[in-house]
Order: structure tokens, then sequence, then C-alpha cells
């Protein structure tokens, strides 16, 4: 359990209840297309149990299958608009825990790091201090079944 806690424009704002990452960082890390798809794959494996493993996206939207198989569950990728291409590299924001391949990330373990940015709890201070509005990217995950 986190805490968020922060002055924006002269306002402090602390949230108790926030479930944030603690004392994770938050790296950038190079994949491949094909890394994405399995992490994609991985994430949605044990849906719709509840079990933490589950993908949060941004740039990337995606279509699961939820009758299918495990492995063969997203049916489509795009990121920023444009169908996922196996073979290009792409920069992806991640926590350390997810690039040691904790929670069954293992595709991500030898993934080039690209950048290091903090504990996950302060980047996510820092941006709300910021001030910036917060943007919706549309429908990210579709579900079909």
């Amino acid at each position: 359990m986190g805490e968020v806690n922060v002055t924006i424009k002269n306002h402090r704002v602390v949230d108790k209840s926030a479930k944030l990452l603690g004392l994770e960082e938050v790296n950038r890390i190079q994949v491949t297309g094909a890394q994405v798809k399995e992490a994609l794959e991985h994430g949605v494996s044990r849906y719709p149990a509840d079990v933490g493993i589950f993908p949060q996206v941004s740039g990337i939207s995606f279509t699961l299958d939820s009758s299918a198989q495990a492995g063969k569950r997203v049916v489509s990728v795009e990121v920023n608009g444009k169908p996922l291409d196996l073979m290009q590299k792409y920069s992806l924001a991640v926590t350390n825990f997810m690039h040691m391949g904790g929670d069954g990330y293992s595709m991500l373990v030898n993934a080039p790091l690209l950048g290091e940015y903090g504990l996950a709890d302060d980047v996510l201070a820092a941006w709300i201090s910021r001030g910036e509005n917060l943007r919706s990217f549309g429908q990210r995950i579709r579900i079909d079944k």
C-alpha cells in the first residue's frame, strides 16, 4: 500500500488509500514486437482470474479473445495506432520487478535497459505535481467473448 502525498498549485493532496508500487523502480527497456506480444499473452493468460499479472498499457491497444486457450488469446495489437511489428524494436516502461522476470514475465529479463527513472511512487508524484492534464487514450483493451 502506497501513499500519494504531493502539492499541486499550492494545494496539498494526500491519498492514503492509493495502491501504488511502493519501492519498485520504473525502468525503460528495449524489446521486440515479439516480446511485447509474448508479455501481453502472459498477462492475459489467466483472465478472468484476478491474479495481478493483467497488463496495464499506454500507447498500446489490443484485443483479447477470452474464449481462446492461453497463449493464443491476443488477436490484435496496435502500437500508437499502427499494427505491432514483431521484428521492430520498441521502448517499454516497466517496473524493475517485471524486468527481473517477476510474476512470470521471463520474456523481459534480458531486455536491454535504456533508462532508470526512480521509484514508481516518486515518478507518479512528480507527474501529478507538474499539473499536467490527464489525457484519454481511448479504448486500450478490448475483450471479445
